[in-house]
C-alpha cells in the first residue's frame, strides 16, 4: 500500500498544482455538469457494429448497466453477500438504474454503497434515490478516494468502478483498499480509461493521427471545445486543472499486480479521437455512405495496428477477482497484451 500521505497542500509530482486546487476543480466541474455531452452518431455506429458484438460475446450481455447487473448478481450468489460499492458515483443514475435491475432480476436483500467526493452530488444522488423508490437499497455517502479507507475487510462481494479510476492520484492506495475491502470470492468491475496521462496521444499514435487527419471532410475537424475548425488534431492535456486522465496509464498495469481478470475487453487507440465528443458530430452516415466507409476503416486500422503491436488500446470493460480464475478477452488481446510502457 502507498504510505504517501495526499493533504490539503501537497503537491504531487504528475500534477505541478496542489491537490487542493485540483479537488476544487473537479468538484466545481461535476457540480456544474446537469448532463453528459452526447455522443455523436459516428460513436454509437462504432460501438454497435464493432464493440458491443465483442462485449456480448465475453459478458453474455452488453451495455453498461446490464454488466453490471450481471457481475454484481453472480459476485452476491459466489461471496454469500449482498452488499455493493460504487465508487466516484456522481449524481448516482447508473446506481439507481442498477438496482432497478437488480430488483427486477429476482435480487431483493441488495445494498449499494455510492462514494463521491462531491456533496451536492450526494445530495442530488439521494434524493433520486428517494424519488425512484430505491434509498433502502442505495446509499450515498461523501468521501475522497485519495484518503477513503474500507469500514471492514472482505464486506463487499463486488465494487464497481465506472470511469472513476483515471481520476484518482493516490491509485496504488485506492486499489490496495478495494482488494482488502472485497470478499474472497468478490469481484471488480470497471470501465475506464487506461491510454496516456491527460487522455493525450501517445507519440506512435499521434503520428498515425495526423496522417488520417488529412483524410477527414472539413466538417470533421470542427471542435466543439473550442467552437472551430483546426488544421491538425486537437491533442489536449486534460488533466491540466482536475483529475480527468491523471493517473490513466496507470490503471492496467496496478490492476495486473493485484488482480486476476476473469473478463477483459480492450478497445480504443485512434478511432475514439475522431468518434468522441469533441469531433465526432461532423460525421454524416444516413446521409452519407463514405462516412460510414471512413469510421469502418478507421476501427479496422486501430484493430490492426493493435493486433501488430504498433499501438495500444486506451479503454477497457473488465471484471477481477481477487482469486485466480481463467480468463475471457475480447479481440484476443489478454490484459498484459495491452499494456503500453510508459516511457513518454
Amino acid at each position: 500500500m502507498s504510505e504517501q500521505i495526499v493533504t490539503e497542500t501537497s503537491v504531487h509530482p504528475m500534477t505541478g498544482r496542489s491537490y487542493a486546487q485540483r479537488a476544487r476543480a473537479e468538484i466545481s466541474y461535476f457540480q456544474r455538469s446537469k448532463e453528459p455531452p452526447l455522443l455523436p452518431e459516428a460513436f454509437h455506429y462504432w460501438t454497435n457494429k464493432y464493440l458491443r458484438p465483442e462485449v456480448e460475446r465475453v459478458y453474455g450481455t452488453a451495455g453498461v448497466v446490464a454488466v453490471y447487473a450481471k457481475e454484481c448478481a453472480q459476485a452476491a450468489a459466489e461471496a454469500g453477500i449482498g452488499r455493493f460499492l460504487s465508487i466516484g458515483s456522481g449524481r448516482g443514475d447508473m446506481e439507481v438504474e442498477l438496482a432497478q435491475k437488480l430488483l427486477s432480476s429476482g435480487l431483493k436483500d441488495f445494498h449499494i454503497d455510492c462514494l463521491e467526493i462531491a456533496p451536492q452530488l450526494c445530495k442530488e444522488g439521494q434524493r433520486l434515490a428517494r424519488q425512484k423508490a430505491m434509498e433502502s437499497h442505495v446509499t450515498f455517502v461523501q468521501a475522497d478516494l485519495n484518503t477513503w479507507r474500507p469500514e471492514a475487510e472482505h464486506c463487499y462481494a463486488a465494487v464497481i468502478a465506472n470511469e472513476i479510476l483515471h481520476h484518482v492520484v493516490e491509485l496504488e492506495a485506492l486499489l490496495d483498499n478495494l482488494l482488502h475491502a472485497l470478499a474472497p470470492a468478490g469481484k471488480l468491475v470497471t470501465r475506464d480509461m487506461i491510454g496516456r496521462n491527460g487522455h493525450r496521444c501517445w507519440p506512435e499514435v499521434r503520428v498515425i493521427v495526423d496522417k488520417l487527419w488529412s483524410m477527414l471532410p472539413p466538417r470533421c475537424t470542427f471542435d466543439q471545445e473550442s467552437q472551430q475548425f483546426c488544421e491538425t488534431y486537437p491533442d489536449r492535456h486534460c488533466s491540466s486543472e482536475g483529475f480527468e486522465g491523471i493517473r490513466a496509464q496507470d490503471i492496467l498495469p496496478l490492476l495486473l499486480e493485484r488482480f486476476h481478470f476473469e473478463k477483459f475487453v480492450a478497445f480504443g487507440g485512434i478511432i475514439e479521437r475522431f468518434t468522441g465528443c469533441a469531433l465526432g458530430h461532423g460525421f454524416r452516415l444516413e446521409e452519407d455512405a463514405g462516412d460510414r466507409a471512413l469510421i469502418d476503416m478507421l476501427w479496422l486500422t486501430n484493430k490492426f495496428l493493435i493486433d501488430s503491436g504498433q499501438i495500444k488500446p486506451t479503454q477497457l470493460v473488465a471484471t477481477l477477482r481477487v482469486e485466480n480464475c481463467p480468463s475471457l478477452c475480447g479481440f484476443g488481446w489478454a490484459p498484459a497484451w495491452c499494456v503500453r510502457p510508459c516511457d513518454g
